[in-house]
């Protein structure tokens, strides 16, 4: 799954940053569950991790990874 900039910033913005990993071109996210990465491809920011996948509990905001 790929997400514009804009949209992956929304999304950043709504957990919170403790749960989150960056360096340059590369953010992962820290769920209970499992790590999820996402990698800058030009434009859009992209991660493997399976599409509509349950719902996981971040500092008390429901996210899908």
């Amino acid at each position: 799954m790929c997400l514009t900039a804009e949209a992956f910033g929304l999304f950043l913005s709504i957990i919170s940053l403790h749960n989150v990993s960056v360096e340059q071109g590369l953010v992962t996210i820290h769920t209970p569950d499992r790590d999820v990465t996402w990698i800058a491809t030009g434009a859009k920011w992209c991660t493997t991790a399976p599409n509509g996948g349950t719902l996981t509990m971040l500092d008390g905001t429901a996210i899908r990874v």
